[in-house]
């Protein structure tokens, strides 16, 4: 997170004239908690207005050129994607396509709508940028249009857009204000919006009417919040189901001892090493079998042999006679603070792992702690694959011991 709060900041440093923060750090950002991992910063930009965008962020300092991307700028190693929009009359959208109409109306009204949010980040607080946000409305707006035209590969991007969705509605609409905002938009983007909620939501055509339409898209919307469960007072979230030519239909399930998934689990000791030293063995992921009971090995991918954001290595896992291989990217590393890596498997985000480093008098206290991503329909492989039925309890198992190892081979 430090990372893309001094993006962030970079980006107001840079003296655009008007721009908003939208994607999963504007998700993130407008619940006000962790929420799940993202590793870049999208902006949307008027490219109406001066400065170019791309050349002003260049000119910070730490910025790189991404020769990948032409709209993609490198803040210290952290992805900063920039859309450019310009001022939108809703007679513009006559006879664009719906989805396409919804892309184009949700960014500019984004732009138009967004409000400053302060972020802050770092064990003392210290990191932290003010910057204009995109709204609740339109990061409903946004995400709807996403959610429906991510292709194959981008299944796990789409899952996290439901996610996404599910949360704003969900924390964010107690009081029936982010419906009155979409409600209210401008009637050619609250057409395009109210299509693409129908057609993604509940497989209905567009409404002829488009303010009732999304007043009822909505309030199926609430329908659907989850319950909670009697046995454990948690709440049971939303599954996302999807099949060949249908649309994405949120339903509740019923808890049945799954409902941590999305929750982080935290296990902390104090170790009488400095933080940088610790910071040392927990990076070189070369010497994680010497720590994790379950990761026997790491190797760094071709192109990689440091701890920095964007590098890639594979993690060799092992429960008696069950193996199984995950890839890692690094989305955060502080040195003496904190190192964050996402975990992947045939392409989808199923976990993220960090570590927090906090100094103390003594030495410090180290905090390894992991967030489960897993959708259901995921679970069946993955107990199948790691004979791991209850993860929650086996990652706290093995975050004990591996911190109980680093601080053995540490205070030696």
């Amino acid at each position: 997170m430090i990372g893309l709060i001094r993006a962030v900041g970079a980006l107001v440093e840079c003296g655009l004239s008007r721009y908003a923060i939208v994607g999963g750090v504007a998700v993130t950002a407008r619940l006000g908690t962790a929420h799940r991992a993202t590793a870049d910063v999208d902006t949307v930009v008027d490219d109406s207005t001066p400065p170019d965008a791309i050349e002003a962020l260049l000119a910070t300092p730490g910025a790189l050129r991404d020769p990948t991307a032409p709209h993609r700028v490198l803040i210290a190693g952290t992805k900063v994607e920039i859309l450019p929009v310009g001022p939108l009359a809703d007679d513009e959208l006559d006879g664009i396509p719906a989805g396409d109409a919804l892309f184009v109306a949700a960014h500019a009204w984004a732009v138009e709508t967004a409000t400053p949010i302060t972020v802050i980040a770092g064990h003392d607080n210290t990191v932290r940028a003010t910057a204009p946000f995109a709204t609740p409305a339109a990061l409903i707006a946004m995400k709807l249009h996403a959610i429906e035209t991510r292709s194959t590969s981008g299944l796990d991007k789409r899952a996290g857009d439901a996610w996404d969705l599910y949360r704003i509605l969900l924390d964010l609409d107690l009081d029936g204000s982010v419906r009155n905002a979409l409600n209210a938009a401008p009637p050619r983007r609250a057409c395009g919006g109210s299509f693409a909620m129908r057609w993604t939501v509940c497989s209905c055509r567009a409404p002829t009417a488009p303010e009732a339409g999304c007043e009822a898209v909505m309030t199926r919307w609430q329908r659907s919040r989850p319950t909670t469960c009697a046995t454990s007072q948690r709440r049971c979230w939303p599954s996302w189901r999807n099949g060949p030519g249908r649309p994405l239909i949120a339903r509740t399930r019923p808890c049945g001892g799954l409902c941590a998934m999305a929750d982080t689990i935290e296990i902390s000791r104090a170790i009488a090493a400095s933080p940088d030293a610790v910071y040392a063995a927990i990076t070189d992921i070369t010497r994680m079998g010497e720590w994790s009971q379950e990761c026997y090995a790491c190797e760094w991918h071709e192109g990689f042999d440091a701890p920095v954001v964007g590098a890639v290595f594979d993690g060799h896992n092992r429960n008696g006679d069950k193996t199984w291989t995950t890839q890692a990217t690094i989305v955060e590393a502080e040195p003496g603070r904190s190192f964050v890596f996402q975990c992947t498997m045939f392409d989808f985000h199923f976990a993220t792992w960090g570590y927090r480093i906090e100094p103390t008098d003594t030495g410090c206290v180290v905090t390894e702690w992991s967030l489960d991503l897993r959708p259901e329909s995921a679970l069946e492989f993955s107990i199948k694959a790691s004979g791991i039925a209850d993860r929650a309890g086996r990652n706290r198992e093995t975050m004990s011991g591996t911190l109980e190892r680093l601080a053995a081979a540490l205070e030696a």
